[in-house]
């Protein structure tokens, strides 16, 4: 009885009669906890009106305080609303929306919301409904609602952390929008306090490679939104970027194998690289570039780092193949920072200084799990390639899968040099034994029973790690084994970079993720991939990915003291969204697309995970 009458206190609500003998209870577990939600019910059901719907709100209040969706969920929906004040109605609406949020169901979320915020609603009530609002947006994709109702819910915070986070939050938000989205939305959202963080975010991607106009640009801002919330954080990490201009490189080299197998591609990155230094943004900055090469037979890459250093580098950019980035990598100390264009083994621990960005398809695995849990799924089937490769990426898959809630998937590995992958596809979605049964039914009966195969209903969508020979046999054979309609999401290594419409038509309705620049149709304001484009016509479509990698390769290093200093900043390359971890590895936010007609198709900004 002490423990509901402290309930009721605390509610500070009109007064209801307590039980007549009810059991003193702790509220320390989930069962004290359904004790107390029972002992709220059974009064509930002598009492009528508001009263009896105060019991039944606290009475599923209690049930969500352990966890207990269901139970709550079902107390909640006979409730009438007519027998409701205004704050109790709000209340329902609040509940429902938090298990609805607890259950992935953003739309119900966003529906049970939809209500208009008055002046007399409690600041805690109001501080649920933004989080839970912005929250369920960015769930849903809607990144500039998110943006909007965070940026609501910040001054309502008193704590500083959640603060902190929030103002964090909402400029990755701004860093993951594409340029242009942001300014076809920011004239969508007028108050002061939006724009503040949308000019901010303006100014830092247009002059981040200018320090000087940075810093008019920030002066101005200082002056035009002199309170604004962004002041604190946010603005101090922008103003360390003219710190950082100041350390950029002066003397690059490059290690590249620009013989050998990975000749052409090397080749193509050391382009995109110079391309980026005569498109750079700040004509004063004016670094000499050294190239050696790496290839051939077995080269001593450290030796040859030591004579770059010996030249005068003072950043090396590279190497390019696996084994070498680990010969570098196993070195007691690196005098020079290094760039590596790979990465190393887990369990080998780098010097401080060598830092690892490649297109690794770890990231790209990583971010189909993300994809398609956001999009709803729950039941994945992997189909990965036999080898070393698959294996990378069918873990990375898993990892990410698993941090996100996910039961382990079904896998396959398949040959990647096959052609007929039906009875590989026929043994993982069960058809085979679809078959055997109906051999079977048909040979004890004797009749000529009218048969159609099924597949498992235990997988609501693929994972296909392929390049696009395997993707455009695997394809079309998964939707004749019954897979049609079934989602399949895949790597970038599914395109090839060039558009091929009629090869690609078989790659119908693939879902999957790759930088936008690599997607997007050459435009006036992408000069690089204009030039790059004009200058290699033969070969710039099949390395798009390497040219990008180069001209990321060049503009990282004056970046890279504030992406270390401020963990929640990103820069945006063309490569993707980059941000770097605490083990001095980069990480890319990819774009996403769909294959429709035989074309890639860039999808809006996707959902994605909140803070």
């Amino acid at each position: 009885m002490l423990a509901i009458a402290c309930l009721l206190s605390l509610a500070g609500c009109a007064a209801i009669p307590p039980p007549a003998a009810p059991t003193p209870v702790s509220l320390e577990t989930p069962d004290d906890l359904r004790r107390t939600a029972d002992e709220y019910s059974k009064l509930a059901e002598t009492a009528t009106g508001a009263e009896r719907a105060e019991l039944q709100l606290r009475a599923a209040e209690t049930l969500l305080q352990g966890d207990d969706l269901a139970p709550a969920k079902r107390l909640l929906e006979p409730i009438d609303p007519r027998d409701l004040t205004s704050r109790q109605l709000i209340r329902r609406q609040l509940l429902i929306a938090r298990i609805a949020f607890a259950q992935r169901d953003t739309r119900q979320v966003l529906q049970s919301l939809e209500f208009a915020l008055t002046p007399d609603m409690t600041p805690a009530t109001l501080t649920e409904i933004h989080r839970l609002r912005a929250n369920a947006y960015a769930l849903e994709g809607h990144l500039a609602e998110s943006l909007q109702e965070r940026i609501a819910l910040e001054p309502l915070l008193s704590d500083s952390d959640e603060v902190r986070v929030t103002r964090e939050s909402i400029w990755q938000g701004l860093m993951i929008l594409p340029a242009d989205v942001i300014d076809d939305i920011r004239n969508q959202f007028t108050p002061p306090l939006v724009d503040g963080w949308f000019e901010l975010a303006h100014i830092s991607r247009v002059y981040r490679q200018q320090p000087d106009e940075l810093g008019m640009r920030m002066l101005a801002w200082r002056q035009q939104f002199p309170d604004h919330p962004a002041t604190t954080g946010i603005v101090p990490s922008l103003q360390a970027l003219q710190t950082s201009a100041s350390a950029r490189p002066v003397r690059f080299a490059l290690l590249l194998p620009l013989t050998g197998q990975f000749g052409p591609a090397a080749t193509a990155l050391r382009d995109g690289f110079v391309s980026a230094y005569f498109e750079r943004a700040d004509k004063t900055y004016q670094p000499s570039i050294q190239v050696y090469d790496v290839g051939g037979d077995n080269p001593d890459v450290h030796a040859i780092y030591q004579q770059a250093v010996s030249d005068g580098a003072d950043f090396v950019v590279g190497p390019l193949a696996k084994n070498h980035v680990t010969a570098l990598a196993s070195q007691a100390a690196l005098p020079v920072p290094v760039l590596a264009l790979n990465t190393v083994d887990p369990g080998i621990t780098p010097p401080g200084n060598l830092y690892q960005f490649s297109l690794a398809p770890e990231d790209d695995a990583r971010q189909v799990a993300e994809r398609a849990w956001l999009d709803g799924h729950s039941q994945p089937l992997a189909i990965v390639p036999s080898g070393e490769w698959g294996e990378r990426v069918l873990a990375a898959f898993k990892e990410r899968w698993r941090q996100l809630g996910g039961t382990a998937p079904s896998a396959q590995d398949y040959d990647p040099q096959a052609s007929d992958y039906s009875t590989m596809l026929k043994s993982l979605f069960n058809i085979d034994q679809s078959e055997a049964r109906h051999r079977t039914l048909r040979r004890q009966t004797g009749l000529d029973i009218k048969y159609e195969p099924r597949r498992r209903q235990d997988v609501d969508f693929i994972f296909l790690a392929a390049f696009p020979r395997q993707g455009r046999l695997i394809q079309p054979q998964i939707k004749f084994h019954r897979g049609t309609g079934l989602p399949v999401y895949a790597t970038s290594h599914i395109y090839t970079g060039a558009p091929d419409q009629a090869l690609d038509r078989d790659l119908e309705d693939i879902t999957f993720c790759d930088s936008a620049w690599v997607l997007a149709q050459p435009q006036a304001d992408q000069p690089l991939q204009q030039a790059v484009l004009r200058l290699w016509p033969e070969v710039a479509r099949s390395y798009l990915r390497f040219y990008a990698l180069g001209i990321d390769a060049f503009n990282i290093p004056g970046n890279l003291q504030h992406l270390r200093a401020y963990p929640y900043e990103r820069y945006d390359g063309v490569t993707g969204n980059l941000f770097i971890d605490s083990a001095n590895q980069f990480h890319r936010q990819l774009a996403w697309a769909s294959f429709h007609g035989g074309r890639p198709r860039l999808l809006e900004t996707g959902p994605v995970i909140p803070p």
